[in-house]
């Protein structure tokens, strides 16, 4: 909870920068649209179709709740700014953003819940359960903290001559996580 603050803290206090303008390495501020990768991706809970997702799951027993199971994608997704564009590397991320949240009999989305369980080789008994799950929508206008990793080569061209096209890639190269939140 107190990470989650010091994050939300962090995001607001830095000020946007532009991707068009972005020249060196660091931690930087992006607010854009969010594009998906090489492919649209599935919450694995709710279906719905998105560029990146977190879900965690909690057993509620006799009034407390236990942390169940985390997962979140890690596919690169993009996004866009009006001055650039940037690949996103989610592998070490920090999601502030709305949940979709549900409490109740785990019967309620039965299927959905076997089959995360079951990639995390958990078994699924019949018991209460809680779900939070977010997602950034294709299209959604998000803000980013993160460290510009590197550069790579991009295959859309529009470098002059003898130089090559590069692409920005966003992602966590320390200590501190990728923040997604919306903007």
């Amino acid at each position: 909870m107190f990470a989650d603050l010091r994050h939300r803290f962090r995001l607001r206090a830095k000020a946007p920068s532009e991707l068009g303008s972005l020249d060196s390495l660091g931690r930087v501020k992006i607010v854009g649209n969010a594009q998906p990768g090489a492919t649209l991706l599935t919450a694995p809970i709710t279906g719905r179709s998105c560029v990146f997702y977190s879900v965690a799951i909690d057993e509620w027993f006799n009034g407390g709740k236990t942390p169940l199971l985390t997962e979140s994608s890690s596919a690169l997704f993009r996004i866009e700014d009006g001055t650039g564009e940037a690949l996103v590397n989610p592998t070490k991320v920090q999601a502030l953003l709305k949940a979709s949240r549900k409490r109740g009999h785990s019967s309620e989305r039965l299927s959905e819940h076997r089959a995360l369980l079951k990639r995390h080789s958990f078994t699924m008994l019949d018991d209460y359960r809680a779900y939070s799950e977010t997602i950034v929508a294709p299209n959604a206008r998000i803000g980013i903290l993160g460290d510009v990793i590197h550069l790579r080569s991009n295959t859309n061209g529009g470098a002059p001559f003898r130089e090559q096209p590069q692409q920005t890639v966003l992602g966590s190269s320390g200590q501190l996580p990728l923040i997604i939140s919306e903007a």
